[in-house]
Formats: C-alpha cells, structure tokens, sequence
C-alpha cells in the first residue's frame, strides 16, 4: 500500500466515523459495500450507503479482521466490544494510519502492534491506562512510534535526587542491629565488606503463607534473564539454563494487599528508602532440582536511566525447605552460604558503597538447587532513583 493509498484511505475511513449519521438510501449499499465500492467510489457510496460502509469496517462478529497497513500495524486486528466501542476503533485506526504515515522508514519498520487487540485496547483508553506497555507494545494503536526511541521516550532528567549519596549505604548497614534488632531479630552480620545481614524474623508466618498465595494464584512462570537491547532500548527477555525457577510478579491485586503494603513499608523503613524507588516484588518458586547460578542482579543500562541501578537486594524467605536451597556468595572471602528459613530475610548491596551508580562485582551470588521440598521467596530489589515512575513511562526496562 502507497502513502497515497494510506492518505485516501485515512480519508475514508475518518468520513465514515465522522459525517455518516443517515441511513442507506439505496437497496443494494450492503452488496455494493461488500464488493469494495466504499473506496472504489467513495463520493457516491458514503453519500448514499454511509451505514454500510461504515459496517465494512465495523462487523458485529469479534472475529472480523481489521485490514493492515503496508510493512507495518504488526498483528492483524480484531473488532471487539459493543458497537459503540467498534465506532471507537474506526477512529483509532484512522488515526494509526495518519500516524504511521507521516514517520520516516525506520519507525515504520520497527513500530508494530504486538497484540491483535491492541485497537481495542486503545479505543477503550488503555493507552493512558497502562501506559508503560501500552506505548511500545501497541505503539501504531497509541500512535506512539516516536516513543520507540529510547530518547524520546524516556529523556534523562539530571534533577532526579538519587536515595543515597557516597557513604550513605553504610551507615544504613552500620545502624542496622543498633535500630532493628529487637523487631526483626537477631540480626546477624555475615559480611561488612560488602555488608551481608539477616533478620531472623523479618516476616510473620501469616505474611509469608499470604505471599505463597498470591503467586500461586498469578500463576507462577519460568522465571528469564535479561538479554539483548531492543530497538525501543527494552532489554530483552531470555529464557537461561543458568536459571530453572519459576516466577510471579506481585501486581494487581497483590500489589494493593495491606499485608503486601505493610512489608513494603518495613523493607523501606529499614533500608531508609521510599516506596518509588522499589520494583514490585517478585515471588519466586524452586522445586527439586531447581537452581539459579552464579549472577548478579545489576542491570548495566539501569546506571544512565532516571530509575537508576539497582543498589540493594532484600531478599525474603517464605517457608523452610526440607534440604538444600541455600543462597550462596562463593566469591566472599570467605564464601558464604544462608539457607532457608521462614520468615528470614536477606539484605546485600549491587553497588559500592563510595558510588553507589557502580556494580560491586564482589556480591555474585547463587541460589543452590533444592534437593527435597520446594522453595518459596520473594526479592524486593530496590534502585537508586525513582524506579516506579520510570516504569509508568516505560523508562525502565
């Protein structure tokens, strides 16, 4: 399809939704409609056959499929919803198809609608709803394309205030015991250089049967590790052989739990963090003979983004394993190894302590494989800058 064709199209389409509120005055609209007449002779037809017309774009089976642009639009469309919800697709797509033709070849090739109901979803205002996925996941449908690039999306704000400035980590560690320990404790340190610490009972057992449920019910899923850039500067997800858990991503109705809400609060109280700077918490589940080896949970590309990088990992346990599943620092000196235990928790930093923007490489670590029982637990990883609202913006993948 030409940008001509595009344009005439675009024109079509936006008369229908717009100037066709009469009903047909010729007998044979439908048939005539059916047979492409509506753009073949558009002057006539939407003159006299405007509601047909109009419903060869907007059938009332949610099956039909919307026609495609030329190289891009991705998936092929489908119209669902009520009628008034279709006449809002109509637009959207008219909308997409100006959108798409006014970009250079580069965003044309690369903006695609990676869902069939992407239309839908932006006629009902997802765009603005979820816009995080939306603008890159559905960027025709958002008439987003633009906001593929990473620059243009997610430009870098210099007055975003990271939540520790050089030094400020170890104090937090230093004071840890002094001011926690007689609610969360015994507190032990296991490393000061870097700081390794537990919290005996950092959890209730309620808390953690609470969080048990909320994965099973999202459904866990094998869990993946980053991978290449994406064009719209997204890191890639991989499934890795190095890794063989499985995952649930605390949203939803999990995020919005009291009991949810109130561990979040406890983790950053003790950490001297706010809540924006923290991901949603991921549950994570190990059966027998599951593992995940040796890594680190910095994100290189986080460093020069305004979530800035991950600087800590608060990692929570949720049930006692039978046997093995410890987590272990092989490269310590000495190595160190914590095994499971209800309720505990386990704190580490990513970053040094004197630029807290850098990866500390010495915090590599490991979870060791379950050899009877499952494991539950949950990593709350918490980032140097605003982390929940680049995410919003799609600004922190």
């Amino acid at each position: 399809m030409t940008r001509e064709k595009v344009k005439s199209k675009v024109g079509t389409i936006r008369r229908m939704v717009g100037e066709c509120d009469g009903p047909d005055e010729e007998d044979r609209c439908g048939t005539w409609a059916s047979m492409g007449e509506c753009e073949h002779n558009s002057g006539y037809m939407m003159q006299f056959c405007c509601q047909s017309c109009k419903k060869v774009l907007l059938r009332s089976s949610e099956t039909r499929v919307l026609t495609e642009l030329e190289r891009n639009g991705g998936l092929e469309q489908e119209v669902s919803g009520s009628a008034e919800e279709q006449e809002k697709m109509a637009a959207v797509l008219a909308e997409m198809w100006e959108h798409m033709e006014s970009l250079d070849f580069e965003l044309v090739d690369n903006c695609k609608n990676t869902n069939k109901l992407c239309v839908f979803w932006a006629a009902i205002g997802e765009c603005e709803a979820n816009r995080s996925w939306m603008i890159t996941g559905c960027a025709p449908a958002c008439r987003s394309c633009d906001k593929l690039l990473y620059e243009n999306r997610c430009p870098f704000d210099e007055s975003i205030e990271p939540i520790y400035k050089p030094g400020e980590m170890n104090d937090m560690f230093s004071s840890l015991v002094r001011d926690y320990d007689d609610a969360y404790g015994p507190i032990s340190v296991l490393s000061d250089d870097p700081w390794v610490v537990t919290f005996d009972n950092f959890l209730t057992d309620e808390e953690c049967d609470r969080l048990i449920e909320h994965g099973e019910r999202l459904n866990f899923e094998r869990s993946t590790d980053v991978g290449k850039k994406n064009f719209d500067g997204t890191m890639e997800k991989v499934v890795s052989q190095g890794r063989t858990s499985s995952n649930a991503w605390c949203k939803g109705n999990c995020n919005n739990d009291t009991v949810v809400e109130e561990i979040m609060r406890r983790i950053n109280t003790v950490t001297r963090t706010e809540l924006n700077n923290t991901e949603q918490l991921q549950i994570l589940k190990y059966e027998p003979g599951e593992f995940y080896k040796v890594h680190h949970d910095y994100i290189p590309n986080h460093k020069d983004r305004n979530c800035g990088p991950r600087v800590l990992t608060f990692f929570l346990y949720l049930n006692d394993v039978e046997e093995g599943g410890a987590t272990g620092f092989p490269t310590l000196k000495p190595p160190l190894r914590v095994f499971p235990k209800k309720g505990k928790a386990l704190l580490w930093p990513s970053t040094l302590n004197g630029d807290p923007f850098l990866k500390d490489s010495r915090t590599m670590h490991e979870a060791e494989p379950v050899v009877r029982g499952k494991k539950f637990a949950a990593n709350s990883w918490i980032h140097l800058k605003d982390f929940r609202a680049a995410h919003e913006k799609g600004c922190a993948g």
